[in-house]
């Protein structure tokens, strides 16, 4: 199944630059991962925003929220999902 998923963070101004770094590390890490296991098929970034979106494959609606839940950046983002097939 494909799917559309768009992310639209919103960090809180708590954050220091110092944790910031490390959940984009943590984050580029797990997308690279999805990448390269064909989960993730393609990403874009919305000019003049902050959004992404991603073309995801998987076998179910599960497994994509298994996968987007462990993505660090997700307890700051708004999510939309749309199924493709």
């Amino acid at each position: 199944m494909e799917f559309l998923v768009k992310l639209t963070p919103h960090f809180p101004d708590t954050l220091t630059e110092d944790e910031l770094a490390d959940l984009f590390k943590r984050e580029r890490g797990r997308g690279s991962g999805f990448l390269k296991e064909g989960k993730m098929r393609r990403m874009w970034r919305l000019p003049g925003t902050k959004s992404a979106l991603l073309l995801w494959d998987v076998e179910s609606p599960d497994e994509l929220h298994e996968h987007l839940t462990s993505l660090p950046v997700l307890r700051y983002c708004d999510v939309e999902v749309t199924t493709l097939m």
